[in-house]
């Protein structure tokens, strides 16, 4: 298969790895400097560097260049360590205090501080020499760190967000701020780190900022075993917890440690700690000091602190000292049920082993929990333990946790972050914390792990363990892809052992077999991303070329994944139009089976390779086409960076001169406007596209002023906006063929049917719904998830929660099946509003807020004043103030964007706020008859009188209240708003004398 040899190291140019890097320099240098004799200044750098080496040495570190008044630290340069972000971390903090512990020079006009910034990233790492210093770490995670470093201020600590990692739970940290790294405005948000936050004992995980999710079989296991042993029911409890790293061990450890404490155990916990300076007995000291601090006073004290001081190495002489501790322990278990807790045994030193099998071997009736990654840690089987080993989470439990973590991702985005993460919680927190959590694609593995920084350092120490066979078969695995065939491993790799080398890596945890024969994946995307990204580029493109060859080999195989794969090793190879083909071929195939995120991602890409061919007619023509295909496939699911796809087509068109192809880009850029909200944007693409298409009655025109009406209804501009649909819906009627669904007369129908309902006409607008949903011939397009949405909203206006809920069930189903989360996320928003409005429940309306923030957050505006009116209604009537002030931030926002439809109702719920100031609530009053007139909406009237009406009783005034409340009940019964006119009549009834 030619002349590559995997694995390779290529021209000396070094290793890519991912590191930890620190910078310190010295605060006030240049001031220092002027103020000091040469050589006492530089004595002073020669102290400076004198305390620093040894600090990072201690933490894994090593110094790597020292300039002026400043160094350069690597962690991670030798053997990788998935620690390297907090050693970085720790060293850092010590630098600053052994160097605020320097006296100052008499000379010296400021104290002594330093200012330094740590960021975890991907170099080249090579050796150095009297240039370069001891080792040259090339990449832009280095200017990172010096970036950092230099923002930050004196005796400041800046560490970037994506390398704190699970430090921030032991850390005290300030506030996040955002450090430029470049002149182009690029930057990355840092956090201060102030120092180590008080220590914690067992049971601090209760404090943890995401919850525990799942395990319920563990705990209850847990629960039986517990009652079955112990000292005075049987042989103690020997569990061995088994797990990769993250994947929730310690947390489980800390659950059965609260049973325990709540069966009336006494618990002591302790840590056997990773690193370079891990120490001796740590764990089991922090046991024996737990152990004392309960027993202070106690007949334990003294034989406890002897304990403590001698496994401190402060003491000697006397029994050995895994007697002295087992016999303490077995004193303090006569007096109760006592379990052990260790994390972390995989670190353990050889004198705990020492200790752990003198325990177990005594017989002493002691219960012990250990937390390990490996089932023999250090080689040495568990023998005669219980070993449970923790399974990921699924994807009920990872929705569970994502959901707490970051809300603004919907559940189909959920689905896509537990793929990812491999359902790893640790993965999933760290995921979410990062605002990272949108599904890579294979557009954007080699950036990936630059945006998961600790995390990516953390899985490259893992590959450190593999031997040359197993990385090299690791690298042609990840560059094939994130899952692939047997089959085609084998011909890039050319090896017929190929399927042992998989098997092994299967085993060593990086690799699963997929359901059908033949079939693997990485365990994690993220994984996937970071060994990809550390595969030498000439290793890499020589197997992308090997991959495309291969599935070239068998063109009847595999349609839309064969094509994705094409178009993904043909790129990546540099066979640009090759790469565009494939790319277009599975963008089509994805759009047919209405796969629509995956035909946005292959349209995209093409449109992005064909940029890079020369713009001949052909190519210009293509783009054109794809740009199109592209809107089709966007609306649905729309971003506003999509706006740019648009508007440089427009150009390249006006460029050539073809007015058609720049309308048609317009137009594409109305709709996308219109579908993320921007009513205003949207009227303007739409006019300027008709002035560009003359006189001339065309379907294109057609369809053109059928979105303008969308747009202008969205504005609030109803008789604009009814003049234009009713003109574009009679000619598509006349023009339908009626064999397929008429997506564009059905659309049309259904933003009529939002106006009509909103003026009141509520008949009306259920006979246009029905009509639209007739017309979608059943066929489970995204449209028909539109149709249902806003039948939903319709239903809501009427105060008919019930078939709210059947309409936004029925739009759920059509969204998840085109992966489309801005339609899913507004059926949830409907789906929660209907409950609350049903029960007043607390899941109800926390689920209204999740999908509310989903979309505002993810720029899915588009009918997000409703969505923030019901969160505001319903956060208001709870109670809940602040939370309702922001609903109402929300939409009123909207409405000063021209989105008014939830504004009324979010000043009704402001007003509500203020009851009790009865001027206030009578102002919001007002802004709520105010927000609503140019809608001429008689619901927002009559629920605007209801409202105060109920106030102005509350207030005592039910002779103000009853014209009111006539006013509203004529009002809902014009309307058929039957539960409006029960509560109408229920307060009339109340106010009656």
């Amino acid at each position: 298969m030619g002349d590559v040899e995997l694995g390779a190291s290529w021209g000396g140019l070094g290793e890519r790895r991912f590191v930890t890097l620190l910078f310190s320099d010295l605060c006030h240098s240049t001031r220092i400097a002027m103020a000091m004799d040469a050589e006492a200044y530089a004595e002073l750098l020669e102290r400076v560097r004198a305390v620093s080496e040894p600090i990072v040495d201690a933490h894994g570190g090593r110094v790597a260049q020292v300039y002026g008044d400043g160094s350069l630290s690597v962690f991670g340069s030798g053997d990788a360590a998935d620690a390297d972000a907090a050693n970085a971390i720790d060293a850092a903090l010590a630098l600053h205090a052994a160097v605020r512990g320097l006296e100052r020079p008499a000379d010296c006009p400021v104290d002594l501080r330093l200012h330094s910034g740590v960021h975890t990233g991907l170099v080249l790492l090579r050796d150095g020499d009297l240039a370069r210093g001891r080792v040259e770490a090339t990449g832009i995670a280095t200017s990172i760190a010096a970036r950092l470093a230099a923002a930050a201020g004196p005796d400041e600590l800046l560490v970037s967000e994506t390398s704190v990692g699970p430090a921030r739970r032991v850390l005290r940290l300030g506030e996040a701020r955002e450090v430029a790294v470049d002149r182009a405005g690029e930057s990355v948000k840092a956090t201060p780190v102030l120092g180590p936050a008080p220590a914690a004992g067992m049971g601090a995980g209760a404090s943890r900022a995401t919850p525990f999710v799942g395990r319920t079989g563990e705990l209850a296991a847990f629960g039986e075993a517990l009652s079955k042993t112990g000292a005075r029911t049987g042989a103690p409890l020997r569990l061995a917890v088994v797990a990769p790293a993250g994947q929730g061990k310690s947390r489980l450890a800390e659950a059965f440690g609260r049973m325990a404490a709540e069966a009336e155990y006494a618990v002591f916990a302790g840590a056997c700690p990773g690193g370079p300076a891990a120490g001796v007995l740590i764990a089991w000291a922090q046991i024996v000091a737990g152990m004392r601090e309960r027993e202070a006073g106690g007949e334990l004290a003294e034989p406890l602190r002897a304990l403590l001081d001698r496994m401190r190495g402060r003491g000697g002489g006397g029994e050995p000292l895994a007697d002295a501790f087992v016999q303490v322990v077995a004193r303090r278990a006569e007096r109760g049920p006592v379990l052990l807790v260790i994390d972390d045994w995989q670190w353990a030193d050889g004198a705990s082993m020492q200790l752990l099998a003198r325990l177990t071997g005594s017989g002493a009736p002691v219960a012990i929990v250990l937390t390990t990654r490996e089932a023999a840690p250090h080689g040495i089987p568990l023998d005669g333990w219980e070993l449970l080993f923790l399974p990921p989470l699924d994807l009920e439990q990872s929705r569970a946790l994502i959901r707490h973590c970051d809300p603004r991702l919907d559940p189909l985005d959920a689905a896509k972050v537990h793929a990812r993460a491999g359902g790893n919680p640790l993965y999933i927190e760290e995921l979410c914390h990062l605002a990272d959590g949108r599904p890579r694609s294979l557009d954007q593995p080699a950036g990936g792990p630059e945006r998961i920084g600790w995390l990516a350092g953390m899985i490259g120490a893992r590959l450190e363990a593999l031997a040359g066979e197993e990385a090299a078969a690791l690298h042609a695995a990840a560059v094939i892809g994130e899952a692939f065939p047997l089959w085609l491993f084998e011909a890039v790799v050319g090896d017929p052992r190929a399927a042992e080398r998989l098997e092994a890596l299967v085993a060593r945890d990086f690799l699963v077999a997929g359901p059908r024969a033949g079939r693997f994946r990485f365990k994690h995307g993220v994984t996937w991303e970071v060994v990809y990204s550390l595969v030498p580029i000439r290793e890499r493109k020589a197997l992308h070329a090997r991959a495309a060859a291969a599935l070239l080999d068998r063109p009847g195989r595999g349609g839309i994944e064969r094509d994705e794969m094409l178009a993904w090793h043909h790129a990546a190879s540099d066979r640009i139009e090759e790469a565009a083909l494939a790319a277009e071929r599975a963008g089509d195939a994805a759009a047919g089976l209405r796969a629509l995120d995956r035909a946005q991602l292959q349209y995209r890409r093409a449109l992005t390779l064909l940029e890079r061919l020369p713009p001949t007619d052909g190519t210009h023509a293509r783009m054109a086409g794809l740009v199109a295909r592209f809107g089709m496939v966007s609306v649905f699911d729309p971003e506003p960076s999509h706006l740019a796809i648009f508007d440089a087509a427009a150009a390249r068109a006006d460029a050539r001169g073809e007015t058609e192809a720049a309308a048609q880009a317009e137009f594409w850029a109305a709709y996308s406007a219109y579908a993320t909200g921007d009513g205003r944007r949207s009227v303007a693409y739409a006019r300027r596209a008709l002035e560009r298409c003359g006189a001339e009655e065309t379907p294109f025109v057609v369809q053109l002023r059928a979105t303008l009406g969308q747009a202008e209804g969205l504005l609030g501009r109803y008789d604009e906006a009814l003049a234009l649909l009713d003109g574009a819906i009679d000619v598509k009627r006349r023009h339908r063929s009626g064999r397929h669904a008429s997506l564009g007369v059905a659309y049309s129908l259904t933003s009529k049917a939002a106006i009509l309902g909103d003026l009141g006409r509520f008949d009306e607008a259920m006979a246009a719904i029905d009509e639209a949903v007739a017309l979608m011939n059943g066929e489970n397009h995204p449209v028909e998830a539109s149709i249902l949405n806003w039948a939903g909203a319709i239903r809501l206006w009427q105060g008919r929660p019930d078939a709210a809920l059947e309409a936004a069930a029925r739009a759920r189903v059509v969204a998840t099946r085109a992966e489309t989360v801005y339609l899913h996320a507004m059926s949830r928003a409907i789906d929660g509003y209907a409950r609350w409005r049903m029960t007043g429940g607390p899941d109800a309306r926390r689920d209204l807020a999740d999908a509310v923030t989903c979309m505002a957050e993810r720029g899915k505006t588009l009918g997000a004043s409703l969505a923030f009116g019901w969160l505001a209604e319903a956060e208001a009537e709870s109670g809940a103030a602040g939370a309702a002030r922001r609903a109402i931030g929300g939409a009123l926002r909207r409405a000063r964007a021209g989105d008014r439809l939830g504004a009324a109702m979010a000043a009704r719920a402001a007003a509500r706020l203020h009851r009790r100031e009865p001027a206030r609530a009578l102002a919001w009053i007002a802004r709520a008859r105010l927000l609503a007139a140019p809608r001429r909406a008689p619901h927002e009237a009559a629920a605007t009188d209801l409202l105060e009406a109920e106030l102005r009783a509350s207030w005592g005034g039910p002779d103000a209240a009853r014209p009111l409340l006539d006013r509203a009940e004529a009002g809902f019964a014009a309307m058929g708003m039957l539960w409006h006119l029960d509560r109408a009549a229920n307060l009339a009834g109340a106010a009656s004398p």
